[in-house]
């Protein structure tokens, strides 16, 4: 899911109504969603075989949030010329056209109908943990609008509460900075913008509530090496943020030694935990 920048400003009813802090349409988005394919991908690939026992063949999919789109695309050879897959996002522009995928532009906010449903499956990753509306969303996705009595929700966000996210670094001066600048990204960046860093842990506990069956939840990390996709994902973060990291008290030197230490192989992050919920509503 992706926004223009971080602003919080009132609706028509009065309500503060907040915009993720990243920016799809920026200079930096191609590389972020390229980290996110290569650090993310390979967890939901497997997540959503293993649902299915391997055969997604003639299955109607959606993917809400798709970002630069390589799971959905991925997702249209898994279903084959029987299948259909739909991904939406508030800006769709990165998504590449490809043959069997339909795109949508979408604010999930307004619960816009969208043309297809209800689906077997439906994916959302690192969207509904930015979202403040985020149970009302959830259950709108699971709604028979949505999702057809019978079809198979995998909804994977990260636990990004971790204040320690430091394995190794090559001083402990690196290490005070990068948490200095985590704690800003989360606590003010984000936080500010309507994330909740915790929602990823709640997320079962909805799927319950919601009456789903057969809820179920893995949780993934590893350690991201300064130069691979974890810590460019960090360093494509500050870039599209850099100036409210610099509002928020962080100056141009430091920011410059975090760059430099995102690409440093001495420097070693505990990646966040990503939740890959799963459950099936009732046939």
């Amino acid at each position: 899911m992706s926004a223009e920048s971080v602003i919080a400003e009132p609706n028509a009813a009065g309500r503060v109504q907040h915009q993720y802090a990243l920016d799809n349409k920026g200079a930096y988005a191609k590389g972020h969603h390229s980290a996110l394919t290569d650090l993310l991908d390979p967890v939901s690939r497997s997540r959503t075989l293993e649902l299915f026992d391997g055969d997604l063949m003639g299955l109607s999919c959606l993917d809400v949030g798709a970002g630069g789109g390589g799971y959905a695309i991925w997702l249209t050879g898994q279903v084959g010329p029987t299948g259909r897959v739909a991904a939406v996002d508030l800006n769709p522009d990165p998504i590449p056209e490809h043959e069997g995928l339909t795109v949508y532009a979408r604010d999930l906010r307004k619960y816009e109908a969208i043309p297809g449903g209800p689906f077997d499956f439906v994916h959302a990753r690192l969207t509904l943990g930015h979202i403040p509306e985020r149970q009302e969303i959830l259950h709108w996705l699971l709604s028979d609008e949505i999702l057809r009595p019978g079809g198979v929700a995998l909804i994977e966000d990260w636990d990004a509460s971790r204040t320690d996210m430091v394995l190794s670094a090559p001083t402990p001066e690196a290490k005070d900075l990068f948490d200095k600048f985590q704690a800003t990204m989360g606590d003010k960046v984000f936080a500010g913008s309507g994330t909740d860093r915790t929602w990823a842990r709640r997320a079962h506990g909805r799927m319950v509530a919601e009456g789903m069956v057969d809820v179920r939840t893995t949780i993934t990390s590893e350690s991201w090496r300064g130069g691979t996709a974890g810590a460019l994902l960090c360093l494509s973060s500050l870039n599209q943020t850099r100036p409210k990291l610099l509002q928020f008290g962080l100056t141009e030197t430091e920011l410059q030694e975090v760059t430099r230490l995102m690409h440093d192989p001495q420097m070693v992050l505990a990646g966040h935990l990503l939740y890959s919920n799963s459950c099936r509503k009732p046939a």
